[in-house]
């Protein structure tokens, strides 16, 4: 570890000197002339289906403000060649919808935030630097990444992160032949593909909730003060990883009996409110509690430039204090995690894209939204029937960054678990007595 913290503290002072370079995202090879491009019309459609989800009154239904559509670069689209996603915000500051907007992407909402709203700047990457994103940030002996970042690289991971994976879809399907309807996407309108004489053809589609959990956290802790007042050294960021455990920790209201250097932590007092307001008890024991986290997971802090920890600390903390079952996983176990939601433990991850240790952030997993798409399958042709299907329509894990949270697409994560070897999942339980 000691090595690392070095090679850390040289690209920071390195860093004073250098100039920040712009790159773009690779593009996807499209080699189609004509256009996947799915029109608005029917985007907003869909979105209104997907919006009432999420939205439980009538009352409160959200209405778009403004829609712009992001290129495969990650840019605001140049052409309807270019345009890979769709992005609505809503009026009010009431969140944001990011979907699809190329037929040959799988799902049709990628992510959905409460809060907030975005534009075409948030998804262009022009932070690379050849030391940060070439230095490998990894402990041979842990066999772990240090994992870091500011409040808004949470935000920032996960836009990069699905404009990539957007991308991946499309590469993807570029290169899959077209055998089944089997799906919303009209893929037999789409250029380029040639209608065979027959083919299967759905009928009788149903849809169907499987799984409803509605976020666990209440919390939204960010790094600063009141949160980061008894870190070391002072004035540094809290620490993604730390707040992710802390509001772990606080949901689950254990251990029962906590007290660190003489400060008694009350689990109901503190999380009362979404926030922890400063200069109160309140204050005194979210920050004695992630100072304690910081100094058992041997947390690194170099002021503001960012708290680093490796996640494999974090699992030996929650066993040390008594939770059961400590389970960290490399990839992304989509049963695991959904299992652990719907016995009411949130669930802690984090990542980085590839090896960038200043895009890396930890979160906290703590809802899900699946809905299943029966229906049966019939030969054109012949209209015989062949048999009857079941698969998932949409499938949403709910997020806790910090201050904000996102509804996201399941296939993003199973994607980073798969490409990326720096994504971790820790799942556990409560002990019952």
């Amino acid at each position: 570890m000691r090595n690392i913290v070095v090679r850390l503290m040289v690209v920071i002072l390195l860093l004073v000197g250098c100039s920040k370079n712009e790159r773009e995202l690779l593009p996807s090879n499209v080699t189609s002339e004509k256009s996947h491009v799915i029109p608005v019309e029917e985007v907003l459609a869909s979105l209104e289906c997907y919006s009432n989800s999420f939205t439980k009154s009538s009352s409160n239904k959200r209405v778009v403000k403004n829609i712009f559509a992001v290129g495969y670069s990650g840019h605001t689209k140049s052409s309807d060649l270019d345009t890979l996603l769709y992005v609505a915000n809503f009026e009010d500051n009431r969140g944001y919808a990011i979907m699809s907007a190329d037929y040959r992407i799988k799902e049709s909402l990628m992510a959905f935030s409460e809060v907030g709203s975005l534009d075409s700047s948030d998804f262009y990457n022009n932070d690379f630097n050849p030391l940060l994103d070439t230095v490998d940030f990894y402990d041979e002996y842990l066999d772990d990444y240090l994992i870091g970042g500011s409040n808004e690289s949470g935000e920032k991971h996960i836009l990069q992160g699905i404009v990539e994976y957007a991308n991946y879809q499309v590469n993807k399907s570029s290169n899959e032949p077209v055998t089944d309807i089997g799906d919303d996407n009209p893929y037999f309108d789409l250029p380029g593909v040639v209608r065979p004489d027959t083919w299967i053809e759905i009928r009788n589609v149903v849809y169907e909730t499987v799984d409803d959990v509605e976020p666990l956290l209440k919390t939204r802790w960010n790094q600063g003060s009141p949160y980061n007042d008894m870190v070391v050294p002072h004035g540094s960021y809290a620490g993604c990883v730390p707040v992710a455990v802390a509001q772990i920790m606080a949901f689950n209201k254990y251990p029962a009996n906590y007290t660190i250097n003489g400060i008694h932590i009350v689990w109901d007092k503190i999380t009362q409110k979404s926030y922890v307001p400063v200069n109160t008890s309140e204050a005194l024991m979210v920050a004695a509690l992630i100072g304690c986290i910081q100094t058992a997971c041997h947390s690194v802090s170099f002021g503001g430039s960012g708290t680093f920890t490796f996640p494999c600390y974090v699992e030996d903390y929650l066993k040390q204090i008594g939770y059961v079952n400590v389970l960290r996983t490399k990839k992304y176990n989509e049963d695991a995690v959904i299992k652990a939601i719907k016995g009411g433990y949130p669930v802690f991850m984090s990542g980085m894209d590839g090896i960038k240790v200043w895009n890396a952030h930890a979160w906290v997993a703590d809802g899900v939204k699946r809905e299943v798409r029966k229906f049966d399958r019939y030969d054109h042709a012949s209209g015989e029937y062949i048999d009857s299907k079941s698969v998932i329509a949409w499938n949403h894990i709910h997020c806790v960054w910090g201050t904000t949270s996102t509804w996201v697409a399941n296939g993003y994560f199973k994607y980073n678990g798969e490409v990326y070897d720096t994504f971790r999942v820790i799942t556990y339980e409560v002990p019952k007595n």
